[in-house]
């Protein structure tokens, strides 16, 4: 049985604003069935991951195997890309060492790797009340906000899932939704872009 998960939604939002051009770094890149729709002569793509995942990263892609805390790039990104990953990172899963308060430490990260002024982050996130299981958060909006609040936020679009699909629905409604645990579903997910700001 195919399982529809928060992916048919979050892909489709990423790959709509992806520049189409410029050099593009990947967060949590194993697994990820969009990295070839990435590639193109216009694109320079970067990706990290935790987990030694070489034979799944496509042809062109510049793979390091490696966690946000130690990752060093020798580049400004243009976009970020960080798809359902933000949640796990600190928490010691997937490979990485126990990091409190870890998603902030990587946002915080990811915003000095941007271009300065015109940098831009895709991030999306379980939503719905705040909580903390073993291996993932979940994101209220007040979290989220708190959590991007060194970037100007641009759009943040909410989906629940409804009626066997993901539909919009508005961030006062958030919080009627959580992860569903038995299927490995978010009851309802948070698709972000945000940019880096220089003041």
């Amino acid at each position: 049985m195919n399982i529809i998960t928060e992916r048919t939604v979050e892909i489709p939002f990423v790959l709509e604003r992806l520049p189409e051009r410029g050099i593009i770094l990947d967060i949590g890149c194993c697994e990820a069935t969009y990295l070839n729709a990435f590639k193109s002569d216009a694109r320079v793509v970067y990706a990290i991951d935790p987990r030694p995942c070489f034979s799944e990263i496509p042809d062109g892609v510049i793979f390091e195997n490696t966690d946000t805390f130690n990752y060093y790039p020798s580049v400004r990104f243009d976009c970020i890309t960080c798809v359902s990953t933000i949640e796990h990172i600190g928490l010691p899963y997937y490979g990485q060492p126990k990091v409190y308060f870890g998603d902030i430490v990587t946002v915080r990260r990811m915003y000095h790797w941007l271009k300065p002024s015109t940098g831009m982050l895709l991030l999306t996130v379980p939503a719905g009340r705040s909580a903390t299981y073993s291996w993932f958060r979940q994101y209220s909006p007040t979290q989220l906000r708190k959590l991007l609040s060194c970037y100007h936020i641009d759009e943040i679009i909410y989906y629940a899932f409804k009626n066997e699909r993901y539909v919009p629905i508005r961030e006062d409604e958030v919080l009627e939704y959580d992860y569903h645990h038995r299927v490995g579903r978010a009851g309802a997910v948070a698709c972000c872009v945000a940019r880096r700001q220089d003041r």
